[in-house]
């Protein structure tokens, strides 16, 4: 349930949410039963409101897609949203089952710094970054991907796809990983999906 108040520019000035639905009514099982649809989509979008559970069974679920029901007979694209700081690291446990996360910086340092923490994290150092909310605060583009491109590698040698990494008004930058590569010449890809972001 989410209620928004909204400002004369249309744009969102307070809102208020209730995720406990989320965290509390989906699980394993619910997600089961929807198998056959998994198989029918092209992308799934996996909520950072579920918890670690479901985030793995949503994951599983699409890597399990085969037969004639399958969307073209080919796994549906995986999309992690994390929603906050808090909720970001949830999917730490299937990161090599997700095509595309997109986090906003801090969310991307909790992610990467919770891979870190990991006892099977051997590609470099493994002491966390800092979390300052100030670091956060960029003036460019450029900025970010100076301060936040250490994170974002840990993310893809983790295993995600590409990175989408949100920056609010000065829009959004896209990083790839080799698995995205290998992933194109299983599907064809076009339109927004094929697409690199920009402010």
């Amino acid at each position: 349930v989410v209620t928004a108040v909204l400002d004369h520019d249309g744009e969102v000035a307070a809102s208020v949410a209730d995720t406990l639905t989320a965290e509390t009514g989906v699980d394993r099982g619910w997600i089961a039963s929807f198998a056959a649809d998994v198989g029918r989509a092209t992308v799934l979008v996996v909520d950072g409101n579920c918890v670690p559970d479901v985030v793995r069974a949503v994951v599983e679920c699409a890597e399990r897609v085969v037969g004639e029901w399958a969307n073209d007979e080919r796994k549906p694209i995986v999309w992690f949203e994390p929603v906050s700081v808090a909720k970001s690291t949830r999917a730490t446990r299937c990161l090599r089952g997700l095509d595309f996360a997109s986090p906003n910086a801090a969310e991307c340092r909790a992610m990467a710094n919770s891979v870190r923490a990991t006892a099977n994290w051997t590609r470099g150092d493994s002491n966390p970054r800092p979390m300052d909310a100030s670091i956060f605060e960029f003036t460019s583009a450029e900025a970010a991907v100076a301060e936040m491109g250490d994170d974002v590698e840990v993310l893809l040698d983790a295993g995600v796809g590409a990175i989408v990494l949100t920056l609010g008004a000065l829009g959004c930058v896209r990083r790839v990983g080799g698995r995205e590569g290998r992933r194109d010449r299983r599907r064809r890809r076009g339109g927004a999906g094929a697409a690199r972001c920009g402010g």
